[in-house]
Order: C-alpha cells, then structure tokens, then sequence
C-alpha cells in the first residue's frame, strides 16, 4: 500500500492522496477500509474531480487543497461524514 501525504486531526490519521486525473483511488480506500489500521477514519483525494464524499473518502479538485487545514478543524473533521448528504 502507498499514500502520497498522511496529515492528523486531533482524532486521527488522514491518508492523502493526489491524483493526475480523475482514477481511482485503490490504496486509498483499502486504508480506510482496514481495520488494521483504526485511526484512519476518513481521506482525501486531491484529483481533477468535483467534490464529494463517497465511502469515507472526501474528493476534492485540486485548486480546493487550500481547503485541507479548514478541514482538519475539530469541528469540522468531526461531522465530515455527515458533511456530503445526497438529496436523493
């Protein structure tokens, strides 16, 4: 398995991970889907993509990586999961 960056809320440990195009993501959502590895809750992909949240993956375009330190802000990173409710 291989991660581009990890960056740490106060709970914990979020895999970040850039991509040169909109692909997918396999190392990234088999750490986040790991228990192996328990502090990862939730990451980001950093890619040429609109934003959204799918399988506790955050998706979000690469201009949006300014974004990242407003995200790991208790408050936030906290109710990220619940940030992304399809109207469907």
């Amino acid at each position: 398995m291989e991660e581009d960056f990890f960056v740490r809320d106060e709970e914990s440990l979020i895999p970040l991970e850039v991509k040169g195009g909109s692909n997918r993501s396999k190392s990234l959502r088999e750490l986040v889907d790991s228990p192996k590895y328990p502090q990862v809750r939730w990451g980001i992909k950093l890619a040429d993509a609109n934003i959204g949240f799918a399988d506790n993956v955050l998706t979000m375009p690469w201009f949006c990586a300014f974004l990242i330190p407003r995200m790991l802000k208790p408050e936030v990173s906290s109710s990220v999961m619940q940030w992304y409710e399809p109207e469907w």
